[in-house]
Order: structure tokens, then C-alpha cells, then sequence
């Protein structure tokens, strides 16, 4: 186990539970593990460790009781309603599948930022977006909780959905208020999901976290 990724199974446990919710690799997850690591020079066991502490952590804070693991640390992703497009660009992220417990069963990408370089590229790696998806009658919907970079595409169910849960503030290192004013332009937005106030730094579009 990782001490980075406290909350995951040992190396070699492929099916078990943390606290109280399951977690469960997919056959074709395990094996795109040691092919991801390899193809990225990352390592393997913090990959997978990883992978599991932040499937967990986003199934704790919804309610749910299960997660399946699809897919390790990747920077793609393929539509699976057009497979024959093959391979699409998509910031670096994990999948899984949430389910059990009130508030039903969601596909779920977790966006990953602060990445290094080769073995210790996931070392210390955060979340910096979440997009949650659903089967409906009209097809697969947005889940509203999802957040991420603002200016990626709504239409698409691949990457972080420009409806986050904000509320639009500004910030001051020293005092931050949640009152809902027009932002200054440092950007500082505050996250209702997380309580905490993040902006896009425009240099590496991805979000960050205020201190």
C-alpha cells in the first residue's frame, strides 16, 4: 500500500473493501495496469494504489457502497457509443463505476493534476476535476455534480463538465468570503462540493486549490 494512497488495497488484492465500501478490478483494468505503467515508465503499485484512494474517496463523500475499477492513470479515452473513432485525447485521469447505497450508480472520471515524471510521476498526484455520468431514457446524461476545467466541452461526456458546483466569490489569502460577488481577477470561485476555494491557473489549465 501506498503511503501517498493510504486508502487502497495491498499490491496483488484485486477484490476487497476499505471501510466500508468495496472495491472490485475489472478484468481488462488489471491488465491495462502493467501495460499503462510500462508505456508511461510510472510505477506500477502507486498507479494501482492511486487508482483505488480516489474511486474511494469520491464513492464516500456520495454515499456509495461499491466501486468497480476500470481503468489506471491514462491520458485518453474512447466513446464507447462510436468505438470505431478509436482512441481520443482526454486529460490524464482514472475510471471506475460507483453503485450501492441512496444516490444510485454513476460512471465516474477523476481528473489528476501535480503529475511528475517517470517513476515518480503519480507520487504526488491531486484531483483537479470529476465528471459523473448516468444512463437515462435520452442516453447518457452529465451528472450536475461534476466540476473540472470550466472551458471544457459541455456536450461531451469525456472529460470534466463546465456545470460546476460553485458559486462565483472572491478571495483573499488572509480572509475569504462565500458571499457571491463578482470575481476579481485572480479568478477564486468557491466549491460547495468541497467547501474550499479553487481558480484555473491559466498557465497549466488545470484548477488549484486555494492555501
Amino acid at each position: 500500500m501506498a503511503t501517498r494512497y493510504p486508502r487502497s488495497l495491498r499490491l496483488g488484492v484485486w477484490d476487497g473493501s476499505i471501510g466500508n465500501v468495496t472495491i472490485r478490478w475489472k478484468e481488462a483494468a488489471k491488465e491495462r495496469l502493467s501495460a499503462e505503467a510500462s508505456v508511461q515508465g510510472a510505477d506500477q503499485a502507486t498507479m494501482k494504489a492511486l487508482t483505488e484512494h480516489f474511486l474511494y474517496e469520491i464513492a464516500v463523500r456520495r454515499g456509495n457502497t461499491a466501486v468497480a475499477v476500470r481503468a489506471v492513470p491514462h491520458d485518453y479515452t474512447i466513446d464507447s457509443s462510436h468505438p470505431e473513432n478509436g482512441k481520443q485525447p482526454d486529460p490524464n485521469h482514472v475510471s471506475g463505476e460507483l453503485s450501492g447505497g441512496p444516490n444510485g450508480k454513476r460512471d465516474v472520471h477523476v481528473y489528476l493534476g501535480n503529475l511528475g515524471t517517470g517513476s515518480g510521476k503519480y507520487d504526488n498526484a491531486t484531483v483537479v476535476g470529476e465528471s459523473l455520468t448516468r444512463k437515462s431514457k435520452k442516453g447518457r446524461e452529465r451528472d450536475p455534480e461534476s466540476w473540472g476545467v470550466s472551458t471544457w466541452d459541455t456536450a461531451s461526456t469525456a472529460g470534466p463538465s463546465a456545470s460546476t458546483s460553485v458559486t462565483t466569490s472572491t478571495y483573499t489569502p488572509v480572509t475569504a468570503s462565500a458571499s457571491a460577488t463578482t470575481p476579481d481577477d485572480s479568478g477564486w470561485v468557491y466549491d460547495n462540493t468541497y467547501n474550499r476555494y479553487r481558480r484555473l491557473d491559466p498557465t497549466t489549465n488545470q484548477w488549484e486549490w486555494a492555501p
